[in-house]
């Protein structure tokens, strides 16, 4: 996988950045550490003109250099989302990892998420890995290097869902981990939903046993957000992968499932990739957009 870790000098971004390392690591790929300036500061004689010269980037590269991938900085003078979305727009990845909030960010934007990290999971195309920052600064779950050994991957059956899952089935596989399929349904649930329910979890499980990753099933009453959080707290887990609709779905799915990926994102005590259903990701760098 090639992954952009977006970089800011603040603690969650740095965490996403060792997740990115770690992935990269499995899957035999590279990580681009991409640090945004505004033209103000890069203008400023104080400030390093040279990517090994910005002191965010700098940090970051040493923290990761010995995880043993190939690392890339880069220095990009915009504004943090268009910087961001720009880069993954200009040039192929198969993830990108950010911080909740940027540094200097407060949690007014969205709850607890910043303006970049908004912009981003709307705009970019590509999956996103979130890690969240606590009310403190400090990233959910720590700043320990990354163990990946257990993945929560919630299913509604649809392509969004289908295509976190086939991505989870993938850096399940590389991983040697193992991953749970989550389906939540209403608390009265009819017999005939329950079947549905019973259809959902063995199609989307495909995705895993035909690569031989171990797989379980699980089925929950509720509200989806509340619900996958509660089952995410009481794993423990070490990653989330959930579909999140992109701008080709009606406007309604678009903001149920908006919100209910916000608010796992919020409050998640782990990160959180989100996926949306135009692409599944291959780790052959390749790309599949489902038809």
């Amino acid at each position: 996988m090639r992954i952009l870790a977006a970089v800011d000098g603040s603690r969650a971004a740095m965490q996403a950045a060792r997740y990115a390392a770690e992935l990269a690591r499995a899957t035999g790929g590279s990580v681009v550490l991409a640090r945004a300036v505004s033209e103000a500061v890069a203008r400023s004689r104080a400030y390093p003109a040279r990517p090994p010269e910005d002191p965010v980037l700098r940090e970051a590269r040493d923290e990761l250099r010995s995880v043993g991938v190939p690392i890339e900085a880069r220095q990009i003078v915009a504004r943090p989302g268009e910087a961001i979305t720009n880069e993954l727009k200009a040039e192929a990845y198969d993830l990108a990892t950010l911080g909740s909030r940027g540094k200097g960010e407060s949690g007014s934007a969205s709850l607890f998420l910043g303006s970049t990290a908004l912009e981003v999971i709307r705009k970019a195309r590509v999956p996103i890995l979130v890690v969240r920052a606590t009310e403190m600064g400090d990233p959910a779950g720590g700043e320990k290097p990354p163990r990946i050994s257990t993945l929560l991957v919630p299913t509604d059956g649809s392509l969004a869902s289908l295509s976190a899952a086939d991505l989870g089935a993938s850096l399940a596989d590389a991983l040697g981990a193992q991953a749970t399929l989550l389906h939540v349904h209403p608390p009265r649930t009819p017999r005939k939903a329950g079947q549905a329910e019973a259809e959902i979890l063995r199609t989307t499980a495909e995705a895993f046993t035909r690569r031989g990753v171990g797989v379980q099933t699980m089925a929950a009453a509720g509200d989806p957000s509340s619900a996958i959080l509660r089952v995410a707290r009481e794993g423990p887990f070490d990653l989330i992968l959930m579909g999140t609709y992109g701008a080709g779905e009606a406007w309604q799915y678009r903001m149920r499932m908006g919100s209910v990926a916000e608010t796992v994102l919020t409050g998640a005590p782990c990160p959180v990739i989100l996926v949306k259903h135009e692409v599944t990701m291959e780790l052959d760098g390749g790309v599949r957009r489902h038809e």
